[in-house]
C-alpha cells in the first residue's frame, strides 16, 4: 500500500545523514561545501579494495546533485541544528558545522539500523581517505568519478536523434 509519503531526500533523512558524517568527523567543523564533497562520497563511492559499493544506484545525472543538493543539505542541517542536534557556527571563514553532545546521544537510539550502519562505515572511510583533501581536491575527485562512469551511459539514447 502506497500512503504517498516520500521518506527519501527529505529534510529529517538528510539531517539525519549529515549528524551521522559529522559524528564521526567530531570535533571537526566543515563548512557547506565539504559536507556536500562528504556526502556525495557517502552514497556512491566505490572501491573494491575496501570492499565498499555504492549505497545508491549509478545513474546518467549524478554529478548534478551536487548542485540540486545543496539548497536541501543547507535547510536538514539548520533543521536539525534548530533541534539543537548539531552546532552552527559563524565566524570570518564563514558558517561551520559540528557535532555536539545532543548528536551522539541521538545517534545511539539508532545503532541497530542496517541503513545508518553502512552510512557510519562509509562516513568512517571518507574521514580517513579524504579528510585531509581541500574542497578543490574533493570535486575534482568526484569529477573524474562522474567521467569514469558516464562510460556506463554511453548508449543512454542510443538513436542518432535522440528519440525513437
Amino acid at each position: 500500500m502506497n500512503s504517498g509519503k516520500i521518506i527519501f531526500n527529505t529534510v529529517s533523512e538528510v539531517g539525519l545523514r549529515m549528524m551521522l558524517l559529522l559524528n564521526i568527523l567530531k570535533p571537526e567543523k566543515i563548512d557547506l561545501d565539504r559536507i556536500n564533497y562528504f556526502d556525495y562520497l557517502m552514497l556512491y563511492m566505490n572501491d573494491e579494495k575496501i570492499q565498499i559499493n555504492s549505497l545508491h544506484p549509478e545513474y546518467p545525472m549524478m554529478l548534478i546533485e551536487l548542485f540540486t543538493k545543496k539548497e536541501l543539505l543547507k535547510e536538514s542541517l539548520l533543521y536539525v541544528g534548530s533541534k539543537s542536534l548539531i552546532s552552527i557556527e559563524c565566524s570570518h571563514k564563514g558558517i561551520s558545522y559540528s557535532a555536539n553532545s545532543n548528536t551522539e546521544w541521538f545517534l545511539d537510539c539508532l545503532m541497530d539500523d542496517k541503513y545508518a550502519k553502512e552510512l557510519i562505515k562509509r562516513a568512517e572511510v571518507i574521514k580517513d581517505k579524504f579528510n585531509f583533501y581541500q574542497n578543490s581536491e574533493l570535486k575534482i575527485l568526484i569529477e573524474n568519478m562522474i567521467k569514469n562512469k558516464e562510460k556506463n551511459f554511453e548508449n543512454l539514447f542510443p538513436y542518432e536523434d535522440g528519440g525513437i
